[in-house]
């Protein structure tokens, strides 16, 4: 089989409107990507990046309309039930109402990650109404960018998580341990 830039050569004479890309003898395979719309988006592309800009928004309207789902919405976190601390979102509901409701103070006692989903959803409507727009992509190649942020993240979760559980069990915030959880037991 051919590899290496003689096999790209032809694959791109056979199909002019893919790029191919070789891999190892252990996982040979090629990948096309589409190269003629110089990264433009089709109608059903940016039909999806309106939905997306919607949705957070949707999701925020549901939380502050009263209706059956409100019970499942405020539910408590099985984390805080099992163990007796919250976990890292624990408060994250309530202090996104809060937020919205104008409340900042309170919403940053509760989970000051409210804030920044918050902050977030802005920025992430807004670069999906942008893409939906102008018809490409606002970044190109943000999803390897997105891959490489993720485990920075996952990191900065974490380190939240030890702060958000330690206040709440310093502080105390009452609301937010469960006195009945592993870690309360004698």
């Amino acid at each position: 089989m051919k590899r290496g830039k003689a096999f790209e050569q032809e694959l791109t004479k056979i199909t002019p409107t893919c790029v191919a890309s070789g891999r190892s003898k252990a996982g040979d395979f090629v990948k096309f990507v589409n190269t003629n719309n110089h990264g433009q988006m089709n109608r059903s592309e940016r039909s999806l990046r309106l939905l997306l800009a919607v949705l957070p928004w949707g999701f925020y309207a549901l939380l502050l309309t009263p209706g059956p789902w409100q019970s499942f919405l405020f539910a408590p976190a099985r984390f805080k039930q099992w163990v007796g601390l919250p976990c890292p979102l624990c408060g994250g509901t309530r202090a996104t109402v809060a937020l919205i409701g104008g409340d900042w103070v309170h919403s940053l006692y509760l989970n000051p990650l409210a804030l920044l989903v918050l902050v977030g959803s802005v920025m992430w409507t807004a670069g999906c109404l942008w893409e939906a727009l102008r018809g490409r992509e606002l970044l190109p190649g943000w999803d390897r960018l997105v891959a490489r942020a993720g485990r920075w993240l996952l990191a900065a979760i974490l380190v939240f998580w030890v702060y958000h559980a330690a206040s709440a069990w310093l502080l105390p915030k009452e609301e937010l341990l469960n006195r009945q959880g592993i870690l309360f037991r004698h």
